[in-house]
């Protein structure tokens, strides 16, 4: 990489710090670390920050440190081809991660569709709670149809979109709060899986760190 002794040390530290349970392995905290320096140099962002997000979509989505290099490409992919950047994504997950993995939502489908409130002008605090928000209303409130556990998250919102429901329809099913983000993600639904495709299967944080890499500093 392009950092030094100490910036590596560092790296640990914080990866460490944010993911107790890697300590216990020196591979799997050096196979994350060495994730978080190449998403820090492909995004051209602060270590802390990858290192953040990384961890956060470790821990809020279940996953172990050989799903390192596949969040970093769909965070790198997402950011390039969305409208939220990397740290923006980051809080978002830290809002609705769990609870879209509760539902059988996979990595890639929960920042495709955080990526259109992103688009919609949502902060990340905002969209992260909504999208968790409604989430859990239309599991509890919604017929099978629209319940992301049983047909899937961007289907439960296409559904949505196809029934036509006026605002008041919306905030009966997916709470009075987030009707109007509720009503974003069902209108955005088509573009959701479309990045959905895009952002799964890449190597584009490794490629780009390549490239920003490849100069006399790299």
């Amino acid at each position: 990489s392009t950092l030094t002794a100490s910036q590596v040390a560092d790296a640990f530290r914080l990866i460490g710090s944010q993911q107790p349970q890697l300590l216990e392995s020196s591979e799997a905290l050096k196979e994350v670390t060495k994730n978080a320096i190449t998403l820090s140099e492909a995004a051209g962002i602060e270590l802390a920050t990858a290192a953040q997000t990384l961890s956060v979509s470790i821990n809020q989505m279940g996953g172990d440190s050989s799903n390192a290099s596949r969040f970093i490409n769909v965070l790198a992919a997402a950011s390039q081809k969305g409208a939220g950047d990397i740290a923006w994504l980051g809080e978002a997950i830290t809002k609705s991660g769990t609870t879209a993995k509760a539902v059988g939502t996979s990595y890639e489908e929960l920042v495709a569709n955080l990526e259109q409130l992103a688009k919609a002008g949502y902060d990340a605090s905002t969209a992260g709670t909504a999208l968790r928000s409604i989430i859990m209303n239309l599991e509890k409130k919604a017929s099978n149809e629209f319940k992301p556990s049983i047909v899937g998250l961007t289907q439960a919102f296409e559904n949505l979109g196809k029934a036509n429901l006026s605002l008041t329809e919306y905030q009966e099913m997916a709470g009075k709060m987030f009707a109007a983000q509720a009503k974003a993600l069902a209108e955005a639904a088509g573009e959701a899986k479309n990045m959905k495709e895009q952002i799964t299967g890449t190597n584009i944080a490794e490629e780009q760190a390549k490239t920003n890499t490849d100069n006399l500093d790299g």
